[in-house]
């Protein structure tokens, strides 16, 4: 009797990450949902990879029915599985490249380890000299690669407790702001990845790598795809400019770089991991959320958006405070204060006048409905 493995399907029913059993065929996997959904991938053109934080999932993708499926299986037993029903050269091919590829990605997230703990090391020993300098420094050492296990290590905590919204009205209109946003920075080490999380408070957070989250409190509040694109912009230049790794360093501080010395690769993954799930409360210091403020109407202004927004939305966060209470977390994190939005109002005044854009979708009608769902992985789009 052939064996299932529990899954989650990405393209069924209209959802993100429902969970099915597949089941290894001669002629492909059989995939059912608990609904009753059922259908086949089949092996010719499949696409077999690692997916996942530290590749948790294996991802066969392949086109049925005119769609395109993906599963996730976290069981390994569905390896010797496929084998052992003579599945083709083709997928079996596929499945030692990938392991072969996850070995070279392990290999690679430990040399990034030792190179952290070495340089930790070496700077230990100015430390009594300066250790400020020394944390900088620190945290410099620390390679984009890093930045975005830290994140999707974060990412994933949230994601298991917070829903997402994925009504593709929504998503369309928030993406539309990523990408104008992402498209006007130039070279950059990260690829960003924009998500709604199904949250009446209304904050949003951007997490080292960049996984950025926006919480619909936040975006029903919103009066214009322009103030959303404000706190965006804020928010990313956060992740360009690397607050979140430099608060984490000056965090840790002393015991860090001398434990450093002694620490292998593990424990140092371990120390830093450990600190993963307090990246989406963290607050900025006073220069840095100056520095993501300038930066970020700089940026608005390149992807030909209104700078105006953050400003007009911070001075709307200001009065709602009263109302709001407790689900007005932005504002804890973020100090909406009136010396804040006059001081975006006098820089914009400063600035050359940018021609704006309009937004292609509509704002209002987009942000409407959330489609709440559960999200396994990070990296899902």
């Amino acid at each position: 009797m052939a064996t299932g493995f529990g899954g989650s399907c990405f393209g069924l029913e209209g959802a993100s990450g429902v969970g099915c059993t597949v089941t290894p065929r001669g002629f492909g996997l059989e995939v059912l949902t608990a609904s009753g959904a059922a259908l086949t991938l089949p092996y010719p053109h499949m696409n077999v990879s690692f997916s996942g934080v530290d590749d948790k999932y294996l991802s066969f993708e392949a086109s049925s029915g005119g769609r395109t499926v993906r599963v996730l299986v976290s069981d390994r037993g569905i390896v010797p599985a496929i084998e052992a029903v003579g599945a083709p050269g083709s997928v079996l091919e596929q499945l030692r490249g990938a392991r072969s590829a996850r070995k070279r990605r392990a290999a690679s997230r430990a040399g990034v380890l030792a190179t952290i703990a070495a340089v930790l090391a070496t700077l230990a020993a100015l430390v009594i000299a300066g250790l400020l300098w020394v944390i900088a420094r620190a945290a410099d050492a620390v390679p984009p690669s890093f930045e975005v296990e830290l994140g999707r290590a974060a990412a994933g905590q949230i994601l298991a407790g917070t829903p997402a919204c994925t009504d593709p009205a929504m998503n369309r209109a928030v993406r539309e702001i990523g990408t104008r946003l992402v498209g006007a920075m130039g070279a950059s080490p990260y690829a960003f990845r924009v998500r709604v999380l199904d949250s009446k408070e209304v904050n949003a957070f951007a997490l080292p790598g960049g996984y950025v989250f926006v919480n619909r409190g936040l975006l029903e509040l919103a009066s214009s795809g322009d103030e959303l694109a404000g706190v965006m912009a804020h928010e990313l230049e956060h992740v360009l400019r690397r607050h979140s790794v430099r608060n984490l360093a000056r965090q840790a501080g002393l015991s860090l770089v001398l434990a450093a010395v002694a620490w292998s690769g593990s424990d140092l993954q371990g120390f830093l991991m450990s600190n993963a799930a307090g990246l989406a409360s963290m607050s900025f210091s006073r220069d840095q959320e100056e520095e993501a403020d300038a930066r970020g109407l700089e940026l608005m202004a390149r992807a030909g958006l209104d700078p105006s927004g953050l400003p007009r939305f911070l001075a709307r966060l200001e009065a709602e405070e009263g109302k709001l209470g407790p689900l007005l977390t932005f504002i804890s994190d973020h100090p909406a204060s009136r010396d804040r939005v006059k001081a975006l109002d006098a820089m914009i005044a400063a600035a050359p006048r940018a021609a704006v854009k309009p937004l292609a979708a509509r704002f209002d009608e987009a942000k409407k409905t959330c489609a709440p769902a559960k999200v396994t992985d990070p990296d899902e789009p």
